[in-house]
């Protein structure tokens, strides 16, 4: 796959979703590539936020467990003793009381580390799109979430756990509790959230986790297949914060780790890319840009398709995602994650003097466009039906 930089400031990329027969268009609004050697502390905030500590779970979040190599942001998950002196906003009073802890000059004792980065800017409508890899571990506890600062006020797009290879969390909660009121099906009252079962252990290779933030739902898609649909409205703006923790026995997300685990633990993001739809039209204008190529086959995949956290009569209809880059006046680059990919699934792009029909969907495809080409005609056909688009080339 292959994006414009964010220096180069050109929409050198367009994502097509393929989602009741109608190809829908969408931009390059923005995100973070993490090309750089140091962290965009003008776009990102190195930190929790709110505090340094959680005492919960012995944990400390240290800017110095976030770093940058080798264009990815890692998160680092450590095994290590610090001593923290506490501001009376850190303290956890609840858990003092509930524990009868005694604080020595508020002064308290943390067993691990971790990192986190938070954005600056609020985030609201649009489809966020994250490549990562995670590593096995007991306890560890990888995110990709949103909070909007007040208590209730979030979106999760998902929370791992080491332990549990092949399984993602996705939940919602929300001020007026929309989470809640749902049964299943032995009419028991339940909250809408879970673990969602796939084919894959995660820690084998790198996925992509998509969630649509819309004004009336919330869809989440792992590698271009459907994973979880919410409906409901969250009408305020969210911080995107990206972080690894650790569990605790006992505490939420248990287990903590135990003697098996290996330190650090790493939680590695190639980028964060943010999408913006653009409508339906038939025609889109695809401009050339500055490019880097991750060419990446996804095979894992939802292996369970029903329950609450999945609206069969939503997705149904959900194809694909087409990504298509113009890397030079010679060259396009095609990729497809999702269910058309296929073996009756084909790509056929022409113009005046190209004419290229694109057989293997599961790979990266790169076309040569013949000189002189303006306006090019795309048919996507999945063995039933044929859907078009032409794409106009600004150089």
């Amino acid at each position: 796959m292959c994006i414009g930089t964010l220096a180069s400031g050109v929409k050198s990329q367009v994502l097509l979703k393929l989602y009741n027969d109608t190809l829908y268009n969408y931009e390059y609004a923005g995100g973070d590539e993490f090309n750089a050697d140091k962290l965009d502390e003008t776009y990102w905030l190195n930190g929790l936020g709110w505090t340094r500590v959680l005492m919960n779970t012995d944990l400390a979040f240290n800017p110095n467990n976030v770093q940058l190599q080798d264009g990815l942001i890692k998160f680092l998950a450590k095994k290590e003793d610090s001593l923290y002196t506490l501001g009376m906003y850190e303290i956890d009073s609840a858990l003092v009381k509930r524990k009868n802890l005694k604080l020595d000059s508020n002064r308290f004792l943390t067993r691990y580390s971790a990192g986190c980065i938070i954005s600056r800017a609020k985030m609201q409508y649009g489809l966020y799109e994250l490549r990562f890899k995670v590593e096995e571990g007991r306890g560890i506890w990888p995110a990709f979430w949103f909070f909007g600062g007040t208590k209730n006020d979030e979106i999760d797009a998902f929370e791992l756990k080491g332990e549990k290879r092949n399984a993602i969390h996705v939940d919602t909660h929300c001020p007026t509790g929309c989470d809640r009121g749902y049964t299943d099906k032995f009419s028991f009252s339940k909250n809408w959230g879970g673990w969602l079962p796939v084919k894959e252990p995660l820690d084998q290779a790198f996925n992509l986790m998509h969630l649509e933030w819309e004004q009336e739902e919330v869809s989440w898609y792992f590698n271009g297949y459907p994973l979880a649909y919410f409906k409901g409205r969250f009408s305020t703006p969210m911080n995107l914060y990206l972080n690894t923790s650790v569990a605790k026995d006992g505490e939420a997300f248990k287990p903590g780790p135990d003697q098996s685990n290996s330190w650090p633990n790493t939680y590695s993001v190639d980028y964060i890319r943010i999408w913006q739809s653009n409508g339906k039209s038939d025609t889109i204008q695809l401009k050339q840009g500055r490019l880097k190529d991750v060419d990446s086959v996804y095979t894992n995949k939802p292996s369970k398709k029903k329950g609450l956290t999945y609206k069969r009569t939503e997705f149904s209809s959900s194809k694909a995602f087409v990504y298509l880059c113009l890397n030079s006046p010679n060259s396009l680059t095609v990729k497809l994650n999702g269910k058309l990919n296929s073996n009756k699934s084909r790509i056929h792009i022409r113009g005046e003097k190209t004419d290229v029909l694109l057989n293997d969907l599961t790979k990266q495809n790169k076309v040569e466009i013949k000189s002189g080409e303006k306006l090019l005609r795309l048919e996507i056909t999945d063995g039933k039906r044929k859907y078009t688009k032409y794409l106009r080339l600004t150089f």
